[in-house]
């Protein structure tokens, strides 16, 4: 029986990287007799519909002050940290870091006791951890303390699991490492492994995978009507990497111009009501209207687009891996306007969008929406064939997810 230990940050939960997971889950269910999900959510929380295949359970959220006391200790004694001492020395980051790697094998040793009685218990060879972090770093202590060299140890890595300048210490634990017990490392983007060999490691490069994600959309292109007012969606969290507050900056220098433009937002986050205040300051009572919708599953997100006329999807963000956000938008045929950083170029270039530069790409936007304005119906039409077409070649579900499924079961 092919069965697989599959950790998470929040799946099953509604929201978080659900909105990632739901449907690679579908596919890998597929493919495996059993799937137990380990998942850092909270039991309590609503949760979206899984295969009947898949079995949840959720990390102990264990506080006890002895209990994490004991771990720190025998931390200490571990030779793993006295490596990363080694790296962080030599790689000149700063002091602060030492205590970042304590605590995080401090809790990577705490969820590999748990993760060793699910392996145990159901005899699972395989273990896939989502994103490329601690629990992680947890399944290598679990499969060496079982001795079990047959488990196989795969991960995923993005963005903030990968960057360095993603991390406040501009550090990320562990990476070298974890390169030498993993089987494979899957990469959302070209520009993540290229970082990833550049900054961590090139020696090890049969172990790198591109593996784009990719989102499902079985319903045709819909008949577009364009009208003078520009219907505009963004979909991301509401936090300071994804710098929300450009998009009401760019905002203000169209309403300068008399562009009529609707804005809708998807998405919560720390800055909601921040930023929310802040076009509520800066759009009032000029050619700009605006919608935070808040947070939204992904099945409703779908059907915003399937409802709602949008005429063009922007980011802004300061870092980025490769957006779903982006891969849903084109899907449903909405050309992007986005932040030239991470992996973007790989899914908008001038055919299905516009890649604006990461420092100017308030005044570029202003530029793009006026030549948005000078194109024909037809142009416009073409733009928007030329998005979908760039994602069913590269970011389709159903050729990405059955590659990346047969991946994990490859010797």
């Amino acid at each position: 029986m092919e069965k697989i230990l599959y950790i998470t940050h929040e799946y099953p939960n509604v929201g978080g990287d659900t909105a990632f997971i739901e449907t690679e889950m579908k596919y890998v269910s597929k493919k495996m007799d059993e799937v137990y999900v380990l998942s850092h959510g909270n039991i309590n929380k609503e949760c979206v519909a899984v295969p009947s295949n898949v079995h949840i359970c959720y990390f102990n959220s264990e506080k006890n002050k002895l209990y994490t006391l004991l771990f720190l200790v025998k931390s200490l004694f571990n030779s793993c940290f006295w490596k990363e001492v080694r790296n962080i020395i030599v790689k000149k980051k700063k002091l602060c870091c030492l205590k970042e790697a304590l605590l995080f094998l401090v809790q990577a040793e705490k969820e590999a006791k748990q993760i060793q009685k699910i392996i145990t218990k159901n005899k699972i060879r395989l273990l896939y951890t989502f994103w490329f972090y601690r629990s992680t770093l947890a399944c290598i202590i679990a499969k060496l303390k079982l001795g079990i060299d047959e488990i196989n140890i795969f991960t995923r890595t993005h963005g903030f699991d990968l960057y360095e300048l993603r991390n406040q210490n501009n550090y990320q634990a562990y990476k070298i490492q974890m390169t030498d017990y993993v089987k494979k490392i899957f990469f959302i983007s070209k520009a993540g492994k290229e970082y990833y060999m550049k900054t961590f490691d090139s020696v090890q490069s049969n172990k790198y995978k591109l593996s784009y994600l990719g989102t499902e959309n079985p319903t045709p292109l819909k008949q577009h009507t364009y009208e003078k007012t520009i219907n505009l969606l963004s979909v991301s969290y509401v936090v300071p990497v994804k710098r929300i507050f450009l998009i009401v900056d760019s905002l203000v220098r169209c309403s300068k111009e008399n562009i009529s433009i609707k804005w809708t937002h998807i998405g919560g986050g720390s800055d909601f009501f921040t930023i929310k205040n802040l076009a509520e300051e800066n759009l009032n009572n000029t050619s700009i209207s605006f919608n935070f919708i808040g947070e939204l599953p992904n099945q409703k997100v779908h059907e915003y687009y399937r409802t709602n006329d949008v005429d063009l999807f922007v980011n802004m963000s300061e870092s980025e891996g490769l957006p779903v956000s982006m891969m849903e938008a084109m899907s449903f045929g909405v050309p992007v306007i986005a932040t030239d950083v991470g992996g973007v170029r790989e899914i908008v270039d001038s055919h299905s969008g516009w890649l604006l530069s990461k420092d100017l790409c308030n005044e570029e936007f202003v530029e793009v929406i006026k030549e948005w304005c000078n194109y024909s119906s037809e142009q416009k039409k073409q733009k928007s064939q030329n998005a979908y077409n760039k994602w069913n070649l590269y970011f389709n579900a159903e050729i990405n997810y059955q590659t990346f499924s047969n991946e994990l079961l490859k010797e």
